[in-house]
């Protein structure tokens, strides 16, 4: 039967709160929606077992096509897995969306999808100046430069590899014995090049690229040599357009997924 607002009843195994489904708005969409926040919220725990399509059906009182349309995009994005002849259950880690054209904090990326955020520092330390860096970061030869080595992480489970280098003219003498010393000063990345380093960051210019994690410098039992990976160059410039900091970040294909925006141009 046809009526304009179709009630989402909380059951007894998920106290989920009530929500409505307007039938001006795509159906699938708005099944998409609240899926996706009971994923979120942990109402679907990691690794649980979803509802079955007929169950699902029923509470939204639309046909199990509709759940079905809804569940293949969980699937696509990540969020789910099937297992056949048994069901479909909650990922341990779905895939996080990366909006990649707007840069922003991985700590504040991760908790922004229900994750708890977490950093591993694996070093922070002076690394031979080459010509191809000297290049990137438009200084002489003879400076110095620091590397910060550090994984990124969602409820524990690593998800992205990231290199900051900083030349030592950002740093000055003190706070560059003190990043080496004690690389978590450095995070929220921002925040330390505005408020330490006196150099707020202005715009990125990012080269993007297909890899495997066998050349990601930072190296973890847990992922093969052979797992594919995309790979985010990117040169940091401050307002002045003077380069203050190269980063390599290596994303594994099964943690992260990226979304941008195309717009077609009119003329």
């Amino acid at each position: 039967m046809l009526i304009d607002a179709i009630k989402v009843f909380v059951n007894d195994t998920h106290p989920m709160e009530k929500r409505s489904i307007i039938r001006h708005q795509a159906i699938v969409e708005q099944i998409l929606e609240i899926l996706s926040e009971r994923i979120k919220d942990r109402s679907y725990p990691p690794n649980s077992k979803l509802p079955s399509e007929n169950s699902l059906s029923e509470e939204f009182k639309v046909s199990r096509v509709t759940i079905r349309r809804a569940m293949d995009i969980l699937v696509s994005r990540g969020n789910i897995y099937r297992m056949q002849g048994v069901g479909s259950f909650v990922s341990s880690i779905a895939q996080i969306a990366n909006p990649i054209v707007n840069p922003i904090l991985f700590q504040d990326l991760i908790r922004s999808q229900g994750y708890q955020p977490g950093i591993q520092f694996i070093h922070a330390q002076e690394i031979p100046l080459t010509t191809h860096l000297a290049e990137i970061l438009k200084i002489n030869l003879d400076e110095e430069i620091v590397e910060l080595q550090k994984v990124f992480t969602a409820d524990g489970e690593p998800v992205i590899f990231c290199s900051n280098i900083l030349p030592k003219w950002l740093l000055k003498e003190s706070l560059f014995q003190n990043v080496i010393r004690q690389p978590s000063i450095t995070e929220p990345i921002f925040d330390f090049l505005t408020n330490q380093c006196g150099e707020g960051l202005a715009f990125y210019i990012s080269t993007i690229r297909l890899d495997t994690m066998g050349n990601c410098p930072i190296k973890m039992k847990d992922f093969l040599p052979s797992m594919p990976a995309l790979v985010i160059d990117e040169v940091g410039y401050n307002n002045q357009e003077r380069p203050i900091m190269l980063s390599v970040h290596f994303y594994p294909g099964n943690r992260m997924k990226f979304e941008l925006i195309r717009r077609r141009t009119i003329l």
